[in-house]
């Protein structure tokens, strides 16, 4: 039988040793500056840059920007946002909370009330849009709310949880956005 300590001491190596090639294969120094060829021309891909920066100072701002700016020619606009949306979400839902009731802004998106009150909200900016108009009457709202909800009662988030409520969905609709949203 091994010793649990000589384990432990070979995970440490082991360990250690992943460390510095790790930092080795990417260009890092150890002080976690990044070396700089000696041309003075830096040769690290901006993609790299803001992935060092999420693993090593657990800062997500470089990869939202550089997934929000124009270098993803492929995406949309749209999809650029809503790709940077859902790393924020990730990201969220990957830190450590406090101690005590569960729960946050990240939480909302797994209830089907707050989707739905999401999608009601863009499907009535589209169409005061189309329309011309500012205000939407409650009857179209309610209409809009009715449309969404039977929408969604084909979705698989819907099959597994409760389906949306037009009560719930129209009390988050009066709300401030900052809180439902």
């Amino acid at each position: 039988m091994n010793n649990p300590f000589d384990r432990r001491k070979s995970y440490k190596n082991r360990d250690k040793a992943l460390a510095e090639a790790w930092k080795k294969s990417s260009g890092r120094v150890p002080s976690g500056r990044r070396a700089v060829p000696l041309d003075g021309v830096s040769s690290v891909d901006p993609f790299d840059e803001a992935v060092w920066a999420y693993h090593e100072k657990n800062d997500i701002k470089p990869l939202m920007a550089f997934v929000a700016s124009d270098r993803l020619s492929s995406l949309s606009s749209d999809q650029r946002h809503s790709l940077s949306s859902l790393i924020e979400l990730l990201h969220a839902l990957g830190q450590s909370r406090r101690p005590g009731k569960p729960g946050g802004k990240h939480t909302r998106w797994n209830n089907s009330n707050y989707i739905a009150a999401y999608l009601v909200e863009q499907r009535l900016t589209v169409w005061k849009k189309t329309t011309g108009r500012r205000y939407v009457s409650h009857e179209q709202k309610q209409k809009v709310v009715d449309e969404i909800i039977s929408e969604m009662k084909g979705w698989a988030l819907t099959q597994r949880k409760r389906p949306p409520q037009r009560r719930r969905v129209l009390e988050l609709l009066r709300e401030p956005k900052n809180r439902r949203l």
